[in-house]
């Protein structure tokens, strides 16, 4: 049996499919179980996980032998992690498969960074067998956090100049999980996932303007003038700042092989991720 924690998200959702799409039973684990749109007919079973409340984790685990592990984007998930990785080892789960974030390193400068660094070293720590995978950004922060702008205005302001990032959708991200989570071979394993290629917010709007046929455009502005902009508590906005000063730094630029050689194609292409969602774009206000 696998848990698939954060089941209701993007990541987790691509997880949980792909697992069903492999036979394999799941348990879904989300902060309200009822929200999640899976039946026992889909081979999976729908469970509440609320890292705050240590007895739902300890429940999800029993009979688990491998978790993935995402926790909510929060001040407090290295403190959730841990509550995690305790029911894990009372559960006698064996394999711990943690979504964490390229460049995630306990000395890092980037808080968002040093945290995803620091419950790594908690999990190496606990003695369970792990993997963690490292993905770049996500193409998908395309729809999920700019897509009400873009729609009504066709335009993202960002403080991230012309850095080349090599942006990574996470169906493959999902799919990649899937395979450390059902096969063997993965223990002890630090995985660098990026997409096929590096390029600047500029071009990735030109994706979405040749794709979709409308025009939309980026602006990029001043950390100053984003932190005036961001919504959400002074925690949040340092960690994004933070996250997108490493990008203008050029440390999101590489571009790694992991997906090609764990899945055995090409991770999916920008121009083929705007085509999928392109409907979304164009779609009314």
């Amino acid at each position: 049996m696998i848990l698939v924690t954060g089941a209701t998200g993007n990541v987790g959702a691509h997880v949980v499919r792909q697992l069903v799409k492999r036979d394999i039973a799941v348990r879904a684990g989300a902060h309200t179980s009822r929200v999640l749109p899976y039946t026992d007919e889909d081979g999976v079973e729908a469970v509440t996980v609320d890292f705050r409340d240590p007895a739902t984790l300890v429940r999800a685990m029993d009979g688990v032998d491998h978790v993935f592990l995402l926790t909510p984007f929060s001040d407090g998930a290295r403190e959730m992690a841990q509550a995690a990785i305790a029911a894990a080892q009372q559960a006698g789960v064996q394999h711990i498969v943690r979504l964490s974030a390229l460049g995630a390193d306990p000395q890092s400068p980037v808080q968002l960074l040093r945290w995803h660094g620091e419950i790594e070293e908690d999990i190496k720590a606990s003695g369970l067998a792990y993997t963690m995978l490292r993905p770049n950004g996500f193409i998908d922060n395309l729809q999920t956090y700019m897509g009400e702008q873009l729609r009504t205005s066709g335009t993202v302001y960002l403080p991230l100049d012309e850095a080349r990032v090599s942006y990574i959708a996470v169906r493959d991200i999902g799919e990649v999980a899937a395979i450390a989570l059902s096969e063997p071979g993965y223990g002890a394993q630090v995985l660098n996932l990026t997409g096929s290629e590096a390029l600047s917010m500029t071009e990735v709007f030109q994706v979405l303007t040749e794709v979709t046929g409308r025009t939309f455009s980026y602006v990029p502005v001043t950390e100053d003038a984003a932190r005036q902009g961001f919504p959400g508590p002074k925690w949040m906005v340092d960690a994004m700042l933070g996250l997108y000063a490493y990008y203008r730094a050029g440390k999101g630029a590489d571009v790694s092989p992991v997906v090609q050689v764990i899945t055995g194609h090409a991770p999916m292409s920008l121009s083929t991720w705007v085509r999928e969602h392109a409907r979304e774009f164009t779609r009314a206000a």
